[in-house]
């Protein structure tokens, strides 16, 4: 069995025949590799946006690894969502709050 790994899913996948992805973590370099760039970096943007308990919930059920569980049969409350919406709600309350998230971008220049 791969191991996983919750921030690169596609790392050891095994995937249908003909189906392809690759790990995100290995992008960097295979820009590099082509040859077809003379410039590549990996940058982190920032942004901050507002949002409530809801959202922060909804964040998790929109991760794929979740989705993939529900398309096995598992509900919320095995998947253990219930629970994590009735902790985040009582953790942050009414309200927005601020989220701030990180997007990795990999640039390369022909």
């Amino acid at each position: 069995m791969p191991e996983h790994l919750g921030r690169d899913h596609n790392r050891g996948r095994e995937l249908p025949a003909g189906v392809r992805a690759w790990s995100k973590d290995e992008h960097l370099a295979r820009l590099r590799a082509s040859g077809l760039f003379t410039f590549c970096r990996e940058v982190a943007v920032h942004a901050t946006e507002r949002g409530d308990a809801d959202r922060f919930v909804d964040l998790l059920r929109s991760q794929g690894g979740v989705q993939t569980l529900h398309k096995h049969g598992l509900d919320e409350d095995t998947v253990g969502i219930t629970a994590f919406a009735a902790e985040v709600r009582a953790s942050l309350g009414q309200g927005a709050h601020p989220f701030v998230f990180t997007y990795r971008m990999r640039l390369a220049v022909r």
